[in-house]
C-alpha cells in the first residue's frame, strides 16, 4: 500500500501568513512612498536652486556684478528674471498671486503652524511651464547686502505646501549670489518650521 505522506498549510496558517503580511505591508509600503515623494521633493528644489542662480548670475552681469538699485518694485524684480524663465502667467499682489501663481494655503510650517500667510505674498510671482511657482520680492534691508527674496513651491497647487518639503526660501545678494535660507544659521531641519530645510536638502545627498 503506498502511502500519500505530503506535508501543506492548512487554512488557517494561510490567513494567519496573509494577515502578517498585510499589516507589514500597511507599515512599510507608505514610508517608502513618503521617502520618494521627500527625494523628488528635493531633487527638484535642487534643480529650482540651480535655475535661480544661473539665472540671477545673468540678471548681474547686465548690471556689471552689482543689483543694488536696480529694482524698487517686486513687479520690476520678476521681470528682471523671467526673460529667462518659461512661464505661463505672470501674477502681481496678493489677490493676484494667490490662486493663479500660489497655493491658497500659503506655507505651513513643519511644525504644522502657518510660516507664510496668503497676505503675506505681496510681491510678484510667476507660474511655471512645469507647475511650480517661482516667487519674487524686494527685501527691506535695500541690498545691503540681500536685494531679494525668492521662494519657490516645486510642484504649484499639489500638497502639502509645507516649508522644508515642497516650498523652498532664498536670498539674492546684491552681487548676484542666491543663498538658501539658513545658511546662516544653525540647523533645525527637520524640526522647526522648515525654513533651514532650504539649506539642509540643498547640500545633502
Amino acid at each position: 500500500m503506498i502511502l500519500n505522506n505530503h506535508k501543506a498549510f492548512t487554512l488557517a496558517e494561510v490567513l494567519i501568513t496573509l494577515m502578517i503580511i498585510g499589516i507589514i505591508s500597511s507599515i512599510v509600503i507608505p514610508a517608502l512612498i513618503q521617502d520618494s515623494q521627500n527625494i523628488e521633493f528635493r531633487t527638484a528644489w535642487k534643480k529650482s536652486f540651480a535655475d535661480i542662480s544661473n539665472a540671477s548670475k545673468l540678471v548681474s552681469q547686465e548690471y556689471a556684478g552689482n543689483l543694488t538699485g536696480t529694482c524698487s518694485s517686486h513687479v520690476c524684480i520678476r521681470d528682471l528674471y523671467k526673460t529667462y524663465f518659461s512661464y505661463t502667467r505672470l501674477c502681481n499682489g496678493s489677490t493676484d498671486v494667490i490662486g493663479n501663481c500660489w497655493n491658497t494655503d500659503g506655507a505651513k510650517g513643519l511644525n504644522g503652524g502657518t510660516v507664510l500667510t496668503p497676505a503675506w505674498f505681496g510681491g510678484a510671482a510667476l507660474a511655471m511651464n512645469n507647475g511650480q511657482f517661482f516667487y519674487f520680492e524686494t527685501d527691506a534691508s535695500a541690498c545691503n547686502p540681500i536685494c531679494y527674496r525668492f521662494v519657490t513651491d516645486i510642484n504649484g497647487f499639489k500638497g502639502p505646501n509645507t516649508m522644508g518639503k515642497d516650498i523652498y526660501y532664498a536670498y539674492i545678494f546684491n552681487n548676484g549670489v542666491v543663498k538658501p535660507k539658513g545658511y546662516d544659521t544653525t540647523l533645525l531641519c527637520p524640526s522647526g518650521n522648515g525654513y533651514d530645510c532650504s539649506t539642509k536638502y540643498l547640500y545633502s545627498n
